[in-house]
């Protein structure tokens, strides 16, 4: 049996960037004083004997942004439904507390649990539990009730748990008092009761849910919990896995029984076949904690492409599980793969976008990490025009699925977190770009998470004379490339350039002498990706592409960004190579290409077919002895086509 890991606590989704745009969620009342930060650590609070939690999560999470309703100023309640299935449990129990956490104190607090009568609509009763709370702090705020509560469920849909407090209106330390925090095992609907600056009190909606669970519980004791009620769930599956490396994955666990967990069998299946176990690897309580392992796949006779992995738990406490909870994803199986030569980033970004600086610290910080790190800096228009903008920008961003909320970046443009989306705010705070860094390189970016389908070989000439840039794209692919990906495979050509002095907004000041690099001038070929141009009979691509460029671009300080990406729809637009090539350096026509035979500016079938004429005495050329053995043969063939591969 194998051991899983503890994984870092931080996942990508969760990483609270300052993003521009979305300070607040859309159609919601709710606003935040700050920029959203990263949320504390979640901690467990020690439970009595027999005692649980009974609320939205099980944590002492707590947001570092507080939400509030800035203009409003009265008295209000706010709460959450508990369905039936999410109280059922706790039927008998007595509520002994109700807590509730705070970004800011607030004035007339009352610590509230109502019966929901019905769900759709709303339909609340005379509150169960109602409590002054005579003072408050920023933190939790815990309040013993002093007649304990016993549940009891019968002819209702629910419990609504939440609290009463004095909403006051800016500028106040007080404005924004609601926490709110993405964990638990789901989001659960939120309501405010009041006036709300309507002429109607009655429960609203006002959007909480958009931020996630509100901070509050319930402490329930009762002498019938279950010693043991294990909870799986949250499987990730890499999309990719090479069979002589295993699968890897991700889990959330819990245990929302009474009694700490510490011994627990789960199995592992492949298509239904059970091929491995995990033997307890955390002992459990009501607090989620996330797992990552692998699973060897050694000795499968796996076919290249999809299959299901899957999760079971077999065994609790000694005692086996007949059909415990299964929880499955599904993985693509292949062999073959070379060796990644860069990862990419594309940057999306603005010379109007407030945080866009940090987003290039990041990227930086990301780079310095990884060290092989291409980097690509797309702008975009905001409340102003951006002069490093261009028509191709727009297009490569609504392939991309990006909207006008910067700064943002794809890195290898991976759904790492299966969001469904491949870009994702990188606005961090300067103090968490380190700890975010560190967390994306290792977790990820040091992953090889996409089979890399085919190597890169960049060559060419520039013509300083005419401004002409001609560009050979070559290389191998492997065997399971068209298996996998059948013609979805396409090469994505940026210009990229550094050096451009221009105004920047950092941080609310505008900065007038502002180096932009990376800046995207161009793309050649199409947007998602020119199709590999294979040469037949075998597994190498040829591509060329010509541009005039710019009289405005400064070709000192240019480089060609060049990816072999999959041309699919949705988040299936992954990066399988990079390689990048400085214009500097790429020689002019008139030095001559070696193997360019026929002198068209390449190396191509073309110089191939011009060395066999001379072999066949149908024409004369002196560059067809390119290996310089005296006369043109067999292996000035064979030298061309090593040219041609970069060989």
């Amino acid at each position: 049996m194998k051991k899983l890991i503890i994984a870092f606590a931080l996942m990508l989704g969760c990483m609270a960037a300052a993003n521009a745009q979305l300070l607040q969620v859309q159609q919601s009342p709710l606003s935040s004083p700050v920029v959203p930060r990263a949320a504390k650590a979640p901690m467990q609070k020690v439970l009595g004997p027999n005692q649980l939690y009974m609320g939205p999560y099980f944590t002492d999470e707590l947001t570092d942004a507080g939400l509030g309703l800035a203009t409003i100023n009265e008295t209000v309640k706010i709460g959450t439904v508990l369905t039936l299935s999410q109280v059922q449990k706790f039927e008998g129990g007595q509520v002994k507390a109700i807590r509730f956490g705070l970004y800011q104190p607030v004035d007339s607090a009352r610590v509230i649990l109502w019966p929901v009568i019905a769900l759709n609509p709303l339909t609340v009763g005379e509150p169960l539990i109602d409590q002054e709370v005579p003072t408050t702090s920023a933190g939790w705020n815990e309040v013993a009730i002093n007649e304990p509560y016993t549940i009891d469920l019968t002819g209702l849909a629910g419990l609504m748990l939440g609290f009463q407090y004095r909403q006051v209106s800016s500028p106040s330390s007080r404005t924004h008092p609601i926490s709110a925090v993405m964990a638990g095992n789901e989001i659960c609907p939120s309501f405010m009761y009041g006036y709300l600056g309507t002429e109607t009190c009655q429960w609203y909606d006002v959007g909480l849910s958009s931020y996630g669970n509100l901070s509050v519980q319930a402490i329930v004791e009762s002498e019938n919990f279950a010693d043991y009620d294990m909870v799986i769930k949250d499987l990730v599956v890499n999309d990719y896995a090479r069979v002589a490396d295993g699968v890897n994955f991700s889990l959330t666990m819990s245990n929302l029984g009474a009694k700490t967990l510490d011994n627990y069998v789960i199995n592992a299946l492949v298509d239904g076949q059970v091929v491995d176990a995990f033997d307890s690897p955390i002992a459990l309580t009501p607090t989620e904690v996330n797992i990552s392992g692998n699973c060897s796949l050694d000795g499968l006779d796996l076919s290249v492409g999809k299959h299901t992995f899957a999760l079971q738990i077999a065994s609790i406490d000694g005692e086996p599980v007949e059909n415990g909870t299964t929880i499955s994803g599904q993985f693509t199986a292949y062999y073959e793969a070379f060796e990644r030569q860069k990862n990419v980033v594309e940057q999306f970004t603005s010379q109007y976008c407030t945080y866009c600086p940090w987003g290039e610290q990041f990227i930086q910080a990301v780079g310095d990490r990884c060290g092989n790190l291409a980097w690509v800096g797309i702008h975009g228009n905001m409340s102003g025009t951006d002069v490093f903008h261009n028509t191709r920008c727009d297009q490569i961003m609504s392939y991309l699925g990006v909207d006008q909320s910067y700064p943002q970046a794809t890195f290898n443009r991976f759904d790492y977190e299966k969001a469904g989306t491949i870009a994702f705010g990188i606005g961090f705070q300067p103090s968490v770009i380190p700890m975010y860094a560190d967390y994306l390189n290792e977790s990820y970016i040091g992953n090889n998470w996409t089979p890399v389908v085919a190597n890169i070989n960049l060559g060419g000439t520039y013509d300083p004379a005419t401004r002409e840039l001609k560009l050979n794209v070559t290389g191998q692919t492997t065997s399971e490339l068209k298996t996998l990906y059948g013609s979805g495979v396409g090469i994505t050509v940026y210009l990229t350039e550094d050096g451009l002095v221009g105004r920047q907004l950092n941080n609310g000041t505008w900065i007038d002498d502002y180096t932009h690099n990376h800046v995207m001038r161009d793309m050649l070929g199409t947007i998602s990706g020119t199709a590999l141009k294979m040469v037949d009979g075998t597994l190498n691509y040829d591509n060329e592409f010509s541009t005039i460029l710019n009289e405005q671009w400064n070709p000192e300080n240019m480089h060609v960004v060049v990816l072999v990406n999959r041309k699919g729809s949705g988040t299936k637009k992954e990066v399988f190579n990079c390689e990048v090539i400085d214009i500097k350096d790429m020689p002019a026509p008139s030095q001559g290409l070696k193997g360019d035979v026929d002198g068209n500016g390449s190396v191509g079938i073309e110089d191939v077919n011009a060395v066999i004429n001379v072999m066949l005495g149908t024409a004369q050329n002196p560059k067809a002895d390119v290996d310089n053995g005296g006369s043109p043969g067999n292996e000035d063939v064979n030298a061309v086509i090593n040219i041609r591969l970069g060989n």
